[in-house]
């Protein structure tokens, strides 16, 4: 039905109506030949994918709505709808957990696992982990017993 009136606009006597119809139409068709629309979630997915993957790299913001191809208002948006988190919490709860399994299931030394969840400096590694668990990670494997020091995953 669309498609009749932009036709019939076009075949009037109007040379800008003419060239409107031929745009719209156009339009239109590029859009019925255009790939699927991503599903919303799908954004919020590429971008935790991604923070697995890279976790021992600096990340940040623009990183993260390049990945998901969106721009940084709009990725923290979505990714908070989808998550219930923003994506920079996400990131710090992701790098804490990570940590601690590494603390539970290694010998490492807290700065090697400081580093590998992406945490350079040993000191803002205990902050973090201090301010998302509530005790510094040195006290978590103080506290292992024995018998749980090294299990290998």
């Amino acid at each position: 039905m669309a498609a009749r009136w932009i036709l019939d606009w076009k075949n009037r006597a109007v040379p800008k109506s003419a060239m409107a119809a031929s745009c719209l139409m156009s339009s239109i068709l590029m859009e019925l030949h255009s790939p699927e629309i991503v599903p919303r979630d799908e954004f919020a997915e590429r971008a935790k994918t991604y923070m697995q993957r890279h976790l021992g790299e600096p990340l940040d913001l623009d990183m993260l709505s390049r990945v998901a191809g969106l721009s940084k208002c709009h990725f923290s948006m979505e990714f908070a709808r989808a998550t219930g988190y923003s994506p920079m919490h996400y990131l710090r709860t992701l790098r804490v957990q990570t940590s601690e399994h590494l603390i539970l299931t290694t010998p490492m030394p807290l700065r090697t696992v400081a580093s590998l969840v992406g945490l350079q400096d040993e000191y803002h590694f205990s902050r973090v982990f201090r301010r998302e668990r509530g005790f510094p990670p040195s006290a978590l494997r103080k506290n292992l017993p024995r018998s749980l020091e090294y299990c290998p995953a």
